[in-house]
């Protein structure tokens, strides 16, 4: 298992860290209506996040900025990685079907993620969801940028442990909306992979509180179990419910660990994230 990044105390209760910056010339018209490579290596993937970047910034009208993060922005990728893209938008409206409208149709092969803020959501949400902060803090790559406005959302300092905290009680709050299993008509396949993402979500705010920034989800369910022992069965039953929501993502996954359709694995998985939610 890989060392976690241990955050300094006084940069995580007011993280504001450096972005990484990339150049946001636009291509002409000709390259942007060229072919998009294929995304086979992190390169390639870097090169694709930049061209789609370019693409989206020229409609001013719907798109402000755009990051790169998650595991192509950490050179931590694998083949089944998507390519998470956080895009800056002028109003609610838009959304990643509209923004997909402006991309050659191509793209849409590609392992591509849009996750669409207005200048107030994405405050809010880098606020209230340690994760998000985390994410964008430490690894966001600005690849376009009109008038260094997400740069400027991205560098105000917040307070790590208070992000953690909401976010741990949101959390909670969408596990007890899943309590009711006759509503899953005995195939509780969409619950398993909900309940595992939640779960997931719930490891990084709580290694957020411990000042640990650790975005590989094995290593990050490990170093929890270490910090938090008594969580360490509920932790492991947990993790296990990965293939679940691999089968619901449509990415290559392994055996599943027991039957969709096992009511007692599944009322057991619900109370095991139920009590990491309030430890």
């Amino acid at each position: 298992m890989r060392k976690p990044r241990i955050l300094a105390r006084r940069t995580s209760r007011e993280l504001s860290m450096q972005v990484v910056s990339r150049s946001t010339k636009r291509n002409s018209a000709e390259d942007r209506t060229r072919r998009y490579p294929a995304a086979v290596e992190t390169s390639a993937r870097l090169e694709l996040a930049q061209l789609i970047a370019d693409e989206l910034i020229s409609h001013p009208e719907a798109v402000v900025g755009v990051a790169l993060f998650g595991s192509v922005a950490r050179h931590e990728d694998s083949d089944a990685s998507d390519i998470d893209l956080l895009v800056l938008v002028g109003r609610p409206a838009i959304g990643a079907r509209t923004l997909r409208t402006f991309l050659p149709s191509n793209v849409s092969t590609q392992r591509v993620s849009l996750a669409c803020y207005t200048e107030s959501m994405l405050r809010e949400g880098m606020r209230t969801h340690a994760s998000l902060a985390l994410h964008l803090k430490l690894e966001a790559a600005i690849l376009a940028d009109t008038g260094g406005r997400l740069s400027t959302i991205i560098h105000t300092p917040i307070d790590l442990h208070q992000a953690a905290d909401a976010e741990i009680a949101a959390l909670r709050s969408s596990l007890e909306r899943l309590r009711e299993l006759r509503q899953y008509n005995g195939d509780y396949l969409f619950l398993l992979s909900r309940v595992y993402r939640i779960s997931r979500s719930l490891v990084y705010a709580f290694l957020a509180r411990l000042d640990i920034a650790e975005f590989d989800t094995a290593t990050a369910f490990a170093v929890l179990s270490e910090h938090r022992q008594e969580l360490a069965p509920y932790l492991q039953a947990l993790e296990r419910l990965r293939p679940f929501s691999d089968l619901t993502s449509e990415v290559p996954s392994s055996e599943l660990p027991f039957s969709r359709e096992a009511h007692g694995a599944a009322a057991y998985a619900l109370q095991a994230a139920l009590k990491l939610a309030t430890a």
